[in-house]
């Protein structure tokens, strides 16, 4: 799931959802290896009585459901609140989904379903449908819900966290405390099945991931592996995409790998590059350790390797075991728990020293948090440790906020103090290991560097 769809639930759970109440979560399942790939998280801490609903049993799923559009395991009237993210697009009759939301809940209760405008195929097993905010309102008066809300993520300005490739169209309807209304939607309901059979039956997949086109951003040439959500483009649409946003614009090693040469999926934003080839140029050609934390895919550890040359360590930790699979010559990878201290104690053993420790894994404090901990010491005497994506330091999905404390950002926050403690008069900051270690702290839209140093105490200034 992407961040953006959790972040728009999450405008939504705070909005409208209230304590005490039940809540169903529509395509609810859990994918492995997956991190926050459902909505559950968002209501910790909550009195809330959270039941996924899904058609394939697995972690996250309360009730399992034998037909996609006749719910007879749920009650009528049964739910406060109806949530769906990443689900209606593969779904072949959204009405008769629409029907069964409004059966379910209660009179007054409210749904919030999210679905993409945008992107390119991802059966799962189907991919029928994109969603403009006046298709989610057709559906919603089809079974008598009365539209609350509804928008698409069209731009940055109005929505930061907008996901490029998805556009998010976010639909918040209500069922009505109408009798006669809720009468119409049933009869409607019992209507539809019995004049079409098929809709009680699956759809067959008549389609694949490759695209027939000549479009060079939605061309594939093989079905490339990739999240349920279709977080990650193909290495050709990246490469057609990224020609497109970057044409006039003298390329950078780096930049020119990612759009110029066949790689595996690389997923990094477009100011990142600049900021790698600032620091990463002069390790090149030297017989450097990197460590990635985040593999996806593999294609960003090809791109270091490339890079660095071929005297390079290229190292990388994911918590999915079938990264495993993508070592190659100058690539090493482990398989591990970024948030688990012991799994650290053990790298370490293995791999002795990291010039450059790169953390794009999981986005969570905690992760960031322990992350850094237990490896920036681990760094040789002038390392470089890098933290990106940010932003979801201020994503309650990802237990941030805006100064909220425990974050990674507010945590560098405080390395900025620890580098001038020389200079305090508080006994609440005093030189620590931090003073002593860090050469600098270099804050940039969604990542920030981190320079190992070994320090001493400044002379005192002369003023002249």
């Amino acid at each position: 799931m992407h961040p953006s769809s959790r972040e728009n639930m999450r405008r939504f759970v705070e909005k409208y959802v209230r304590e005490g109440t039940k809540l169903l979560d529509v395509g609810s399942r859990e994918i492995e290896g997956q991190f926050e790939s459902s909505y559950r998280s968002l209501f910790d801490g909550m009195n809330i009585k959270y039941m996924g609903c899904d058609m394939v049993p697995g972690e996250n799923v309360n009730i399992v459901l034998e037909k996609p559009y006749v719910w007879k395991e749920i009650k009528p009237n049964s739910f406060d609140y109806v949530i769906s993210g990443q689900m209606l697009e593969h779904v072949g009759f959204p009405w008769l989904t629409f029907l069964e939301i409004h059966r379910v809940l209660r009179p007054g209760g409210i749904c919030c379903i999210i679905a993409p405008s945008a992107g390119y195929m991802h059966n799962y097993p189907l991919d029928c449908y994109r969603y403009y905010p006046d298709g989610m309102v057709a559906l919603a008066h089809t079974a008598h819900l009365k539209v609350l809300d509804v928008y698409t993520n069209w731009s940055y300005e109005k929505f930061p966290y907008l996901d490029p490739i998805w556009k998010d169209t976010v639909l918040i309807a209500q069922k009505e405390e109408k009798k006669l209304k809720n009468f119409k939607a049933s009869v409607k309901r019992a209507l539809y099945h019995i004049a079409s059979c098929k809709s009680l039956k699956s759809v067959q997949r008549i389609s694949s991931n490759i695209e027939q086109d000549d479009d060079p951003l939605m061309q594939e040439h093989t079905v490339v592996p990739m999240d349920d959500d279709g977080n990650m483009l193909s290495s050709a649409q990246q490469r057609a995409l990224f020609r497109h946003l970057t044409e006039g614009k003298k390329l950078n090693d780096l930049e020119l790998f990612f759009g110029e040469r066949e790689h595996r999926p690389i997923h990094k934003c477009l100011n990142y590059f600049g900021i790698y080839d600032e620091f990463f140029s002069r390790y090149k050609g030297k017989p450097v350790v990197m460590l990635e934390i985040g593999v996806s895919q593999g294609g960003s550890l090809q791109m270091w390797k490339d890079y660095f040359g071929p005297q390079s360590l290229i190292v990388g930790v994911d918590i999915d075991p079938k990264c495993k699979n993508l070592e190659e010559p100058g690539i090493e990878i482990f398989i591990g728990d970024q948030a688990d201290r012991k799994f650290w104690q053990e790298f370490k053993q293995t791999v002795s020293s990291v010039d450059i420790l790169l953390d794009d894994g999981g986005h969570t404090a905690s992760q960031q948090y322990i992350t850094f901990q237990e490896m920036f010491p681990h760094l040789t005497s002038e390392g470089l440790y890098l933290c990106e994506d940010l932003h979801t330091s201020y994503w309650s999905g990802f237990n941030g906020g805006y100064l909220r404390q425990g974050t990674f950002v507010e945590h560098c926050k405080g390395l900025i103090d620890s580098m001038n403690a020389w200079h305090s008069e508080s006994d609440s900051l005093q030189p620590d290991y931090f003073t002593h270690s860090i050469q600098g702290v270099h804050f940039y839209d969604g990542i920030v560097v981190i320079e190992k140093g070994n320090r001493t105490k400044p002379p005192d200034i002369l003023r002249i």
